[in-house]
C-alpha cells in the first residue's frame, strides 16, 4: 500500500480504474464518488481520495484502506490467485488483526483497522472471530430487494462484517475494508446489489510505473508476488523475454 502523490496524471488514473473495477453504468455522482474513493486509495492517492470525500459528502461508501492489484497495472501485488481466504483475529490487548492467504501463496498479516503490515502473532496471543461475534446488521452490498441499490464486482456481495459500520471484502486482486455512509442511509433509493455492469471490466487501464520493459525480470521481482523464493543461480533474463 505504498503511498504516492497524485501528479498531473492521478485523476485520469484514478477514473480510468474505477471504470476498469466498476464498469460503466449509469449511477449518480454520490456513488460514482465512491468509486473514485476506492479507485484513488488503491493507487496510493490518498489526497485525491480526501478531495473526492469532501467534495461527495453523501458519497454510501467509502474505502477505509485496500491492499489491491490495479487492473492493467504492471505490478504484480497482491497476488491471491487460488482460493483467497482472510480471516480476522482478536488480541488481548484489543488489537484486532487479519490473516490473508491462498492457495499459492505464503500468509500475509495486517493491522485491520490500519492496513499496516505485521507480523504473525505468537501463539496464544489471538484467537478467531467466530460469526457470533461479526456485526447483526445490513450489509453494505445485499442483493435483497429492500437494500441499497448500489453497483459492485460480484465477489463483494459477501462481506465479512467487522462491526461500526465496516466490512472486509476478499478479492483474487485484494482486500479492502470499506465503510458505510450511515449519513446517506435515509435518502439512498432500494433496489439491491448489482454486478452485472462489473464482472465484464472496461477500459484500457495504464496505470502504475515501471512498465515491462524498464524493469528487468529478475529473481527478486519473482519472489514477491509468489511469496516463494527463486534458486539463487537465477538470472536476470533478457530484454527479449520479458
Amino acid at each position: 500500500m505504498a503511498r504516492r502523490q497524485g501528479g498531473r496524471r492521478g485523476g485520469r488514473e484514478v477514473f480510468a480504474q474505477a471504470d476498469a473495477v466498476f464498469g460503466r453504468a449509469q449511477v449518480s455522482r454520490a456513488e460514482f464518488a465512491s468509486w473514485l474513493h476506492f479507485a484513488a486509495k488503491v493507487l496510493g492517492h490518498d489526497g485525491y481520495a480526501e478531495q473526492v470525500a469532501a467534495a461527495e459528502p453523501g458519497l454510501p461508501w467509502r474505502t477505509v484502506w485496500a491492499w489491491w492489484r490495479p487492473v492493467g497495472a504492471f505490478r504484480a501485488e497482491p497476488n491471491l490467485s487460488g482460493d483467497p481466504s482472510s480471516e480476522v483475529l482478536d488480541g488481548a490487548d484489543g488489537r484486532s488483526l487479519l490473516k490473508v492467504s491462498s492457495l499459492w501463496t505464503e500468509e500475509r498479516w495486517f493491522d485491520l483497522a490500519t492496513g499496516a503490515p505485521c507480523p504473525a502473532p505468537a501463539d496464544g496471543e489471538s484467537v478467531r472471530r467466530t460469526k457470533e461475534a461479526e456485526e447483526d446488521g445490513p450489509l453494505l452490498f445485499d442483493g435483497d430487494e429492500d437494500a441499497w441499490a448500489l453497483h459492485c464486482p460480484g465477489a463483494w456481495e459477501e462481506p465479512t462484517a467487522l462491526g461500526a459500520g465496516r466490512f472486509l471484502l476478499t478479492d483474487a486482486r485484494g482486500i479492502v475494508v470499506v465503510e458505510r455512509n450511515a449519513a446517506a442511509e435515509a435518502g439512498w433509493p432500494t433496489g439491491g446489489a448489482d454486478s452485472s455492469s462489473c464482472d465484464a471490466g472496461v477500459g484500457e487501464p495504464w496505470f502504475v510505473d515501471p512498465a515491462p520493459s524498464t524493469s528487468p525480470l529478475d529473481a527478486a521481482r519473482l519472489e514477491g508476488p509468489a511469496g516463494t523464493r527463486t534458486p539463487a543461480s537465477s538470472a536476470t533474463l533478457p530484454s527479449s523475454a520479458r
